[in-house]
């Protein structure tokens, strides 16, 4: 508006202004905009504004040009919750309601967005909007409700399975309150010197995660191990907390290496507590597409990748299994294992056979020339 009043009244941008002045204007200027919530036009007067020269500040402000303004903020905004529906795999017309908060959501140019985006039916603005949140955490204060674990803490463990750290549903620590856990796992393949402690957590909020689940991870802690020792022989104290500042912290010692990695997550996801709903209230049954059609898994349930990605194999586990140690490294130390009549699953007799060469041609398992693989596997 300074700019605006500068080039209709012809005065250089070198000007001086009064102390305070700017920060009086700003009190104003807010002011302006929440009336021309409901009007078309403003005037905004700030007596002695300019010090040099001696000049009184006097704009109107239209909601025209106000809304000129502020577009390309309120496409961004617009920007921000289209990338949030498409992350979530959501599309605009299954959204049921949007209750829309805050100061802005009076605003016309906000609220009108939002109508075209969503529908005007579905558009919610309540009267106290610019209060709602404060009077929503004042109720949560008053009954005592706490925060809630809204999605599982997990340790990703080998060949795919997964260890819960901390539940979902789990009440958050109040003051002065530490929420700890303490978990026993082993090393299944130590050659590379470290320890792959993926911590993870489902994509979706969700109770009881199944393995096909989709997961993000939050942190990978390469914890220094022995690499000369035997797969297991390397144990692992992982220790698991939430502090009173909702921070979860994952600390873990190597008993062999005796060495130690510390790390902090900040970004976990809260709920709280709904109440119970009345039998004749149930909600209805998922349809087969939620429960079936989830992002990050394809029709047999596994994992997508991007082509040409690098992904971490996890080598730690919570129970001594000899399925979970790499078939090329369980054959260094059990050749028995892998006999007609021994335990070795599939994958692990397609990872020795991947790393060894042909016994024919000397080639890669892998190499395409190679034509022989059917007498190697049969060797």
């Amino acid at each position: 508006m300074v700019a605006a009043f500068c080039e209709q009244e012809g005065i250089s941008s070198a000007f001086e202004v009064h102390p305070d002045a700017a920060l009086r204007l700003r009190h104003e200027a807010e002011r302006a905009k929440i009336d021309l919530s409901e009007r078309e036009a403003v005037t905004i007067y700030r007596p002695n504004y300019f010090s040099e020269p001696e000049l009184d500040l006097q704009y109107r402000l239209t909601r025209a040009e106000l809304e000129s303004m502020t577009r390309n903020l309120v496409a961004q905004g617009m920007q921000h919750v289209s990338s949030l529906l498409d992350s979530a795999g959501v599309d605009a017309a299954q959204v049921a309601m949007v209750l829309v908060t805050g100061g802005m959501a009076s605003m016309p140019i906000i609220s009108g967005r939002l109508h075209e985006f969503f529908g005007a039916q579905r558009v919610v603005v309540p009267e106290a909007s610019s209060t709602l949140i404060s009077q929503g955490a004042a109720w949560i204060a008053h009954d005592q409700e706490r925060l809630r674990l809204a999605k599982p803490i997990e340790a990703r463990l080998a060949r795919g399975s997964f260890l819960s750290l901390v539940q979902a549903d789990t009440s958050m620590p109040a003051d002065r309150e530490v929420l700890q856990h303490r978990f026993h796992l082993y090393c299944t393949d130590p050659r590379d010197g470290f320890a792959k402690l993926e911590i993870c957590t489902p994509t979706r909020p969700t109770a009881h995660p199944q393995r096909s689940h989709p997961r993000e991870d939050l942190h990978v802690m390469e914890l220094p191990v022995d690499s000369s020792t035997r797969p297991f022989r390397e144990h692992l104290e992982v220790n698991v907390s939430i502090d009173e500042n909702l921070v979860l912290m994952v600390s873990g010692v190597s008993t062999e290496a005796k060495k130690q990695r510390h790390a902090e997550i900040h970004d976990l996801e809260f709920s709280l507590r709904m109440p119970r709903v009345r039998p004749d209230s149930a909600p209805p049954e998922p349809r087969k597409s939620d429960l079936d059609d989830v992002d990050g898994v394809d029709e047999v349930n596994k994992p997508v990748h991007a082509a040409g990605s690098v992904v971490t194999r996890a080598n730690v586990a919570d129970a001594k299994d000899d399925a979970l140690i790499p078939g090329d490294l369980l054959y260094a130390y059990q050749r028995n294992y892998f006999r007609r009549d021994g335990r070795a699953t599939d994958e692990q007799q397609l990872e020795r056979l991947y790393y060894q060469p042909c016994f024919v041609c000397k080639r890669s398992w892998s190499d395409p020339e190679c034509r022989c693989m059917s007498g190697q596997a049969a060797s």
